[in-house]
């Protein structure tokens, strides 16, 4: 998986160096970005900002691994309201981030950083609907770390 990412953000890369304009104007140089490149990049912004906190996602998953069974062993020997509560804390938190990740991990495996469109508007369409996949996606990511950070500081 973490090859596949990387080829992905590799691959992203070459596509963004390969398909950008250049214009002359009056000997500067200027750089005039299609509104599909734009979309494009805003697309690999926001995977970017989602991908630099899966480590920290990770890191919260394992305490929570963690915490949710020495809870567990605590139950076995005494069950009491306060730590059951806890538990069930812990387990939703945990589910929340791990479909977090799964989204993150959804969205790569069907990402194409190269599409064979016929139009311009279908390249146009197809990148504003990969932005709003990947905010979603993002936002997912952001809010599961918002609120882990509140249960389980680090």
């Amino acid at each position: 998986m973490i090859i596949q990412q990387t080829l992905l953000i590799l691959c992203s890369v070459l596509l963004f160096s390969c398909q950008q304009i250049n214009k002359e104007t009056t000997g500067t140089e200027t750089k005039t970005i299609s509104t599909e490149d734009s979309l494009y990049h805003s697309v690999i912004g926001l995977h970017d900002e989602a991908m630099a906190k899966i480590g920290k996602m990770k890191g919260y998953q394992k305490s929570l691994e963690l915490k949710i069974d020495s809870l567990e062993k605590q139950l076995v020997l005494q069950k009491n309201e306060t730590t059951i509560t806890l538990k069930k804390k812990y387990e939703s938190l945990l589910t929340s981030l791990q479909q977090a990740e799964k989204g993150m991990n959804d969205w790569m495996d069907s990402f194409n950083p190269e599409p064979k469109l016929p139009s311009k508007t279908d390249l146009e369409k197809y990148w504003a609907d990969q932005q709003q996949k990947t905010k979603k996606m993002r936002d997912a990511i952001f809010d599961a770390l918002d609120s882990a950070n509140k249960i389980i500081p680090k």
